[in-house]
């Protein structure tokens, strides 16, 4: 996983167990994330997720909120 927050990005491991998914991962459960990350203190910040090495390669951005 690519966390970014702001100008500031994060690689975090895709490997925590998400037995609650068993019925719709091909590849297994191990592929939730956990992280605790520093965002700004004041101001706005854009964080989004993205999902490294997906279907063939390719990375697929798949959320983000505005703090």
């Amino acid at each position: 996983m690519r966390i970014t927050v702001g100008a500031k990005v994060y690689r975090v491991d895709a490997n925590v167990n998400r037995p609650d998914l068993a019925g719709f991962l091909a590849y297994g459960t191990k592929h939730g994330f956990h992280a605790i990350l520093t965002v700004p203190s004041s101001g706005a910040a854009h964080v989004w997720a993205t999902a490294l090495n997906v279907d063939a390669g390719k990375d697929t951005k798949f959320s983000t909120k505005n703090l």
